[in-house]
């Protein structure tokens, strides 16, 4: 272990290093702070963090943030020392809260490592990997019975994310999962993802990308006040069916036994294989 470590807010200068560092952190909207970990004395470079600033759903601050460091520094010491300026960064900024950016695998070792620091579990999904087809033939059933039953109302529509307000898309996932996600969206197929738009109002959002030969979907967010009705079937069936005539034939997908227990079981209905979980975490920040 190197004798000592600095932890300061990174200069002009640095920005094209960490830029190779932290890549995500440089594509965010919003208020976005970087810090970098050195050698002290030297300025040998080992690491860097940043911290992005957002207003949530209740009308308060919170913050963001993402790390990365050498390896071959023993992890709970640099570790612990990137997100004590991370707080600290978040603190002078007014958050209430911090969250770690993306969600997690169980037991990894950054949920390991976030647990040890005071860090809470605040949402927990559940991977499934299902047949393609099977899932498509069950949403074309059901959407088949919901307009049969002239459930599906005339004023909604259902979009390729690259053609829906993506902004709006993604403050509805934000809003849900308490991560950030930045413009461009990292890595989704923009014509798999689908949106529902009820009226000018974005009402559901499924984001896919490609994993290996499969479509991943990490996130599947309904508006609260659309939960149960048809919004979640539709949103489904032409993500399937685009999926399906792109070549895909397996589809992972995480949801919430929480807050989307239908999904959950629709999940175990269709006998989807249950592949572990996945957590975002958050700490509760004092006032600076």
């Amino acid at each position: 272990m190197r004798s000592s470590i600095r932890i300061r807010a990174a200069a002009p200068a640095d920005l094209h290093l960490l830029a190779r560092w932290l890549p995500r952190g440089f594509k965010q909207p919003g208020d976005t702070r970087y810090l970098v970990a050195e050698t002290d004395p030297g300025g040998d470079f080992l690491g860097g963090a940043y911290v992005l600033l957002s207003k949530g759903a209740d009308r308060r601050q919170h913050a963001a943030f993402h790390l990365d460091f050498s390896q071959d520094e023993e992890f709970a010491d640099l570790g612990s020392l990137l997100l004590r300026g991370c707080i600290v960064q978040a603190r002078k900024q007014g958050a209430a809260t911090l969250g770690y950016e993306t969600m997690l695998p169980e037991d990894s070792v950054m949920s390991n490592f976030l647990v040890a620091q005071g860090f809470t579990a605040v949402q927990t999904l559940t991977d499934y990997e299902m047949d393609l087809p099977k899932l498509l033939e069950a949403c074309n059933r059901v959407c088949t019975s919901l307009r049969h039953k002239d459930k599906l109302p005339p004023e909604a529509r259902i979009l390729p994310f690259g053609a829906a307000s993506e902004q709006a898309a993604l403050q509805l996932v934000r809003r849900q999962f308490g991560i950030s996600l930045q413009l461009p969206a990292p890595g989704f197929l923009e014509d798999i993802s689908t949106v529902v738009q009820f009226g000018p109002r974005i009402v559901g959002v499924i984001l896919a990308r490609t994993a290996g030969k499969s479509v991943y979907v990490p996130h599947t967010v309904v508006d609260e006040g659309f939960r149960q009705l048809w919004v979640t079937p539709t949103l489904w069936q032409r993500f399937s069916r685009k999926s399906f005539d792109e070549g895909y034939r397996i589809v992972r997908f995480a949801t919430s036994e929480k807050y989307f227990r239908s999904m959950a079981n629709f999940a175990r209905r269709l006998r989807s294989k249950p592949l572990g979980k996945q957590i975002s975490y958050r700490l509760a920040l004092a006032p600076a």
